[in-house]
C-alpha cells in the first residue's frame, strides 16, 4: 500500500459487493445512454456492456491508495491488455455520490459537436464510450481528507470521440436494458430489472 504522510488511507480490500455495485452503475448508465434516457443525449446504436478487470482494479488501487486529488499517468495504469487506459477519479463520501458526480456531466456535453459546454464532461464521455470493454476500479478511506473516499476507476480501452454511434430512432430502440424502468435522468442507484442479475455476475466472474 501506498500512502502519503499528510494524507493517510485506509484500503479496505475490495469485495464482490463493491465491484458489482461498480459495474452496475456503470452498465445502467451506458443502458440509459442506449435507450436515449438521458435527456439531451441521443440513443446509440450500440453500447457493450462492461465486464470487471482484475488487472484495471489492481492499477487503479495504487492511486486510491495514494488518497490524492488527480489523475496518474498512462504509463502508470496501462496494462497488458490496454496500452492505453482512461481513467475517472472522485473524491466522495460514497461511491454512488462518486458515481454520479461524473454522470451527471452528461448536461454539458454536445454530441454533435464532441464537445462540453461551461464544465467538463470527460468523465462521462470515459463511462459512455462504445467501445470501452472493460473496467476495474478501487476504493480507498481518506480519513486526513475531506471527502471521505478516494474513488478510482480504470477503464480499456480508453475513450476517444465520438463517445458511439449516429443516433437511432425510436422503434429501433431495445426493448430491454438494465436499468430500471424508472425514466427520469438520474441513474445514481444500482438498480436491476429482474433476471438480469447472473449476466453482471458472468460479467464480473466470466467463466473460462
Amino acid at each position: 500500500m501506498i500512502c502519503f504522510l499528510l494524507s493517510t488511507c485506509v484500503h479496505a480490500a475490495m469485495d464482490n459487493q463493491m465491484r458489482i455495485q461498480l459495474l452496475t452503475l456503470h452498465n445502467n448508465a451506458r443502458a440509459a445512454v442506449r435507450n436515449g434516457q438521458l435527456s439531451g443525449q441521443p440513443a446509440a446504436v450500440s453500447i457493450k456492456l462492461l465486464k470487471w478487470n482484475m488487472e484495471l482494479e489492481t492499477k487503479a488501487q495504487i492511486l486510491s491508495d495514494q488518497c490524492r486529488f488527480g489523475h496518474d499517468t498512462n504509463n502508470d495504469r496501462k496494462t497488458s491488455q490496454f496500452p492505453f487506459v482512461g481513467q475517472n477519479w472522485a473524491g466522495s463520501q460514497d461511491i454512488e455520490s462518486g458515481f454520479q458526480l461524473w454522470l451527471d456531466e452528461y448536461k454539458y456535453y454536445d454530441f454533435n459537436t464532441g464537445t462540453c459546454h461551461s464544465a467538463q464532461c470527460a468523465h462521462y464521455t470515459q463511462i459512455v464510450w462504445e467501445d470501452t470493454t472493460d473496467i476495474g476500479c478501487s476504493v480507498t478511506n481518506c480519513p486526513n481528507r475531506l471527502y471521505k473516499l478516494s474513488i478510482v476507476c480504470n477503464y480499456g480501452p480508453a475513450n476517444l470521440h465520438p463517445t458511439y454511434n449516429k443516433p437511432i430512432t425510436n422503434n429501433q430502440l431495445p426493448s430491454t436494458s438494465l436499468c430500471s424502468s424508472n425514466s427520469n435522468s438520474h441513474y445514481g442507484s444500482p438498480k436491476l430489472i429482474p433476471g438480469i442479475i447472473s449476466k453482471v455476475v458472468n460479467l464480473l466472474f466470466p467463466t473460462a
